[in-house]
């Protein structure tokens, strides 16, 4: 965890000061938060949640699984365990650097997928959203936010049914 953080240069991120925080202080967008609020009840419920999530660097796609699961002998609480499915290095992506300087603009990534919106409401990769968008043009780079895709929401909204049904 901690040597991701350190090499993404996310130190906010360290292990020490993230685990035993609420979920909820690290996402901002709606959409994403009212999913996540009901997949962890349903965990609180005795469920778990298994799903596949993009966790991208500046040189790299990573594809995590991500499970939710009810934490043994605390009945209130929910453990979040990732495992590395793939990962593939690739050209360094300079939006995805968190240690560059930034603008007060605000480029939206999806939370699942690692796709950017661009006009038009379309989602695309970074590399391809960055050419669109023309950021290489630009003095500074724009701040990440992240929301949620409607494919990405469609598909996480249908496991949450069965997770529902199971």
């Amino acid at each position: 965890w901690d040597a991701v953080a350190g090499r993404e240069n996310v130190p906010h991120l360290a292990r020490t000061l993230v685990i035993g925080r609420p979920l909820w202080e690290y996402v901002a967008d709606e959409t994403t938060r009212h999913l996540y609020r009901q997949i962890v009840a349903r965990v609180r419920a005795g469920r778990s949640a298994r799903f596949e999530i993009r966790c991208d660097g500046p040189e790299i796609r990573r594809v995590l699984e991500l499970t939710i699961r009810p934490k043994p002998h605390l009945e209130s609480h929910v453990q979040f365990c990732t495992r590395t499915v793939r990962s593939v290095e690739r050209p360094r992506v300079s939006l995805l650097d968190y240690s560059l300087p930034r603008s007060t603009d605000v480029v939206r990534a999806c939370a699942w997928c690692s796709r950017i919106e661009v006009q038009g409401g379309d989602w695309l990769e970074v590399e391809e959203a960055a050419h669109r968008l023309r950021l290489f043009e630009q003095d500074e780079l724009p701040r990440l936010s992240h929301g949620m895709c409607s494919p990405c929401a469609t598909a996480m909204y249908l496991k949450l049914e069965m997770l529902k049904s199971d």
